[in-house]
């Protein structure tokens, strides 16, 4: 996977085809047959149970670490971009299985930690 994951409409970051789960490369990861997800929406309220995307939203999905910083202490701060602007005001993911689903988000976090490293 290459951060960002999806940048716009393009998920070249993904590294996985429709229909195929980023992590084993399995087909099969959506319709008809059962998968795990991850989504993320930003609409515009049109009111009556009505939303759509709206070029005037901007959204992102991101991931980060704060580090301490006081008289005696400055520790490394880190942001990992894995969602940046689509192109629809929402993104999916499809992963094949829960087991995949947590290893994205563990290939996440051992993005984060890579860039905190860079830090030090």
């Amino acid at each position: 996977m290459k951060f960002p994951l999806q940048k716009g409409s393009s998920k070249e970051g993904l590294g996985a085809c429709r229909g195929e789960c980023p992590i084993c490369h399995k087909t099969g990861a959506g319709e008809p047959g059962g998968f795990a997800w991850v989504n993320g929406e930003a609409l515009l309220d049109l009111g009556n149970d009505m939303t759509i995307p709206d070029k005037r939203i901007k959204m992102s999905l991101r991931i980060g670490f704060h580090g301490a910083h006081d008289e005696t202490r400055s520790e490394p701060s880190a942001c990992v971009e894995i969602v940046s602007n689509p192109s629809v005001g929402q993104f999916e993911f499809y992963f094949c299985s829960t087991a995949c689903l947590r290893q994205f988000f563990s290939e996440c976090v051992d993005e984060l930690e890579r860039d905190l490293q860079k830090d030090k």
